[in-house]
C-alpha cells in the first residue's frame, strides 16, 4: 500500500520570500511584514561545525526569489555554488572581497562615511590596530600614526573636497618629505607642470 505523498510546503508566495529556519511547516515564515508582524532579523548561534550554513544560509540562497540579500564568507564556495542561480533569477551579483580587492567587483571607500572629527579620530585607530604595529605598552606608537592618518585624511578633503577618496589620502601619505619641484617655461618662468608634490606647502596654507 502506497503512502499518501504530502503536500509541498510552498516556499516563495509573490512579493515576498519565506524565511527557512527548519524543517517541515514550523521551520518555514512568512516574510511579508503584514502576515509576520516582526521585522525578520535572526540571529542563529552555534559553534564551528553546528550547522549554521547548512541548515539556514544555504535553504534560503536556494529558494531565494525577491529579497536582497548580503552574504558574509569565508570561502568561495556558496559564491560558486549559489551564484550563477542567482543570477538566472534576474539578482545582480555583486563580490567584495576585503583580503584581495582585486578580486572585488565593489569596493568599500571609507572615506564616504566620515562626517566628524570623532569619525577620523575612530578610522585611524583601527586602521593602526589593524596594522599589528600598536604597541600596547607604548600608546605613543597608536595614538601618533592616526593623527598622522587624520591629518592626511584633512589635506585630501582641503586639496580635493567632498569627492577626496582613501586612494587621495594614500598619494599624499606617499610624497612625505618630498620636496616640491616644478617644470618652468624657459621664456615666461610659468609652472608648466608640477614634477613632484610636497605636503608641507598645503599644511602651511
Amino acid at each position: 500500500m502506497k503512502e499518501k505523498r504530502k503536500a509541498a510546503i510552498p516556499i516563495w508566495t509573490g512579493q515576498y520570500d519565506n524565511l527557512i529556519l527548519g524543517n517541515g511547516p514550523k521551520g518555514v515564515y512568512s516574510m511579508d511584514p503584514q502576515k509576520s508582524v516582526v521585522n525578520n532579523n535572526v540571529l542563529v548561534v552555534a559553534g564551528t561545525g553546528g550547522g549554521k550554513t547548512k541548515s539556514v544560509v544555504e535553504p534560503n540562497l536556494l529558494h531565494a526569489q525577491n529579497q536582497s540579500l548580503v552574504v558574509l564568507l569565508t570561502k568561495r564556495r556558496l559564491l560558486d555554488q549559489y551564484g550563477p542561480l542567482l543570477k538566472k533569477r534576474g539578482y545582480d551579483v555583486k563580490v567584495m572581497n576585503l583580503a584581495h580587492p582585486f578580486q572585488s567587483d565593489v569596493g568599500y571607500d571609507p572615506m564616504r562615511h566620515l562626517h566628524t572629527e570623532g569619525d577620523i579620530r575612530t578610522l585611524g585607530k583601527h586602521l593602526v590596530a589593524a596594522s599589528g604595529c600598536a604597541s600596547p605598552r607604548d600608546p605613543y606608537w597608536e595614538t601618533s600614526p592616526a593623527s598622522l592618518l587624520g591629518a592626511f585624511v584633512k589635506l585630501a578633503r582641503y586639496k580635493f573636497g567632498n569627492a577626496a577618496s582613501m586612494t587621495d589620502v594614500l598619494k599624499l601619505f606617499r610624497h612625505i618629505g618630498v620636496r616640491q619641484k616644478y617644470e618652468l617655461d624657459e621664456d615666461t618662468g610659468e609652472v608648466i607642470r608640477e614634477l613632484q608634490y610636497c605636503p608641507a606647502e598645503d599644511y602651511e596654507e
